[in-house]
């Protein structure tokens, strides 16, 4: 026989016998994965009060690692939820210790109450009828605050985007929200657009005139009614229609949507890898030298990483090596700065071979990193600074440059990459610093 479709569907958690569904209490020490399902509903008022300590946190981090991928795939979570602490078991060097979390403590999207609470409910915009079982509201909940939010991003890396969506769908005679929708999307920095945008997560209030239990029951009948649907009998499959062109078309259909999204990931990916030339204006450290890089490579000039030194970078031009530094600072580029640089040029010419070209060093800087470019009216670099350049045969250009010139080849310029590199090896870029020089 086909197993009931709810089955395969509907997981609750904290609630039992409810039929159709998969349910699991509490204090179980596995839960099943949820990514199994389409839909989990939590009961957050059979959770263990103080009074108890039957709980041991791996279990809920196990079960939060595992929402947080049933939410990612974009499937839903319906909470009925509490405003209790509870008591958990943990361990420290070896000794069994008792602690206090939330109720949310199992949500990779966090819940904020306040203990505030009172008998009238102003607005509802969704669910109303759920709302009939509300005698009065419990608590209000608050938008998250960045450190609410440390679990999502200790996920992600520094490049990610988390943006926190928090939509209330009933109110409080003093307009603050007593249920809300959750969700989270993720966008990579310098992207216009989330390539990543999670289920949702619905947070209600407790019932008062019903239980927890006929609140479930409620929720499954009246508002997710498509999963009261019978399952079709074995033998429906000998009754054939005739849709064979209908599914023809929609093979097509797909092959035509399959190759449009390729194409627009790829599109994607190409705008992605130009908007990273933005970091060209306020990076700094490790993230500057990548797009420096990555900025030259894209006006024609390939860079490798040195033989005879540490510098980030080096450049080769006929008869000439240039090493090659980032530096990008809240102020003006000053002497203490070019002293790495002119390190590395002496330990090239202490190991270099006869065989070896000279070397030169070009030092690109990011000054006063933090003001808008068009605001930048001091000195980029420190006359100190000019003048250990031209002893020690290094060329100062700033970032704002190198961006200039991408963005001339992004409209179509052809960069004169030979010379751009002459000048560098004449050390004469600090005399002809406007980037359309270098168009052909």
């Amino acid at each position: 026989m086909t197993k009931n479709k709810k089955e395969e569907c509907i997981l609750i958690i904290g609630s039992t016998n409810h039929p159709g569904c998969d349910c699991i209490r509490w204090d179980k020490k596995d839960f099943p994965s949820a990514v199994d399902y389409h839909l989990i509903i939590v009961d957050c008022t059979t959770l263990p009060d103080e009074n108890k300590t039957d709980f041991f946190p791996e279990n809920l981090d196990r079960l939060k690692h595992d929402l947080l991928d049933f939410l990612l795939a974009g499937h839903d979570i319906l909470v009925i939820a509490d405003n209790k602490n509870i008591k958990i078991k943990t361990y420290l060097h070896g000794q069994e210790r008792e602690a206090i979390i939330d109720s949310f403590y199992w949500s990779p999207l966090p819940a904020v109450f306040t203990k505030r609470s009172g008998k009238h409910i102003e607005e509802v915009e969704r669910f109303k009828k759920y709302f009939e079982f509300l005698e009065g509201w419990p608590f209000e909940i608050l938008y998250p605050s960045r450190e609410d939010l440390d679990y999502l991003y200790s996920r992600y890396d520094l490049y990610t985007n988390i943006n926190l969506r928090f939509i209330p769908f009933a109110y409080n005679p003093a307009n603050r929200p007593i249920a809300v929708i959750e969700r989270f999307e993720l966008k990579t920095i310098g992207s216009l657009k989330p390539h990543t945008i999670s289920g949702n997560v619905f947070i209600f209030p407790p019932p008062t005139k019903i239980n927890s239990k006929q609140a479930i029951n409620f929720i499954l009948k009246e508002i997710i009614g498509k999963y009261e649907e019978l399952p079709p009998p074995d033998w429906v499959e000998d009754y054939k229609l005739p849709v064979k062109q209908t599914l023809e078309k929609q093979e097509v259909a797909k092959t035509k949507i399959r190759g449009l999204y390729d194409e627009l990931v790829k599109i994607e990916k190409q705008l992605n890898e130009l908007l990273i030339f933005k970091q060209l204006l306020y990076e700094t450290g490790t993230p500057l030298q990548n797009v420096v890089e990555k900025a030259f490579d894209f006006i024609g000039i390939p860079i490798t990483k040195p033989k005879y030194s540490n510098a980030d970078h080096r450049i080769e031009f006929g008869n000439v090596v240039f090493l090659l530094e980032t530096k990008g600072k809240k102020d003006a580029i000053d002497i203490k700065d070019l002293r790495q640089l002119t390190s590395y040029i002496d330990e090239w010419y202490y190991k270099k071979k006869p065989s070896d070209p000279d070397c030169k060093g070009i030092l690109v800087g990011n000054p006063w990193r933090e003001v808008n470019p068009k605001e930048r009216n001091q000195m980029s670099f420190t006359q100190d600074a000019v003048n250990q350049a031209k002893r020690r045969q290094v060329v100062l250009i700033t970032t704002l440059f190198l961006f200039d010139l991408v963005v001339l080849k992004m409209r179509g310029e052809k960069i004169d990459s030979k010379k751009l590199l002459t000048d560098l090896s004449e050390l004469d870029l600090e005399l002809k610093k406007i980037a359309k020089y270098y168009c052909i």
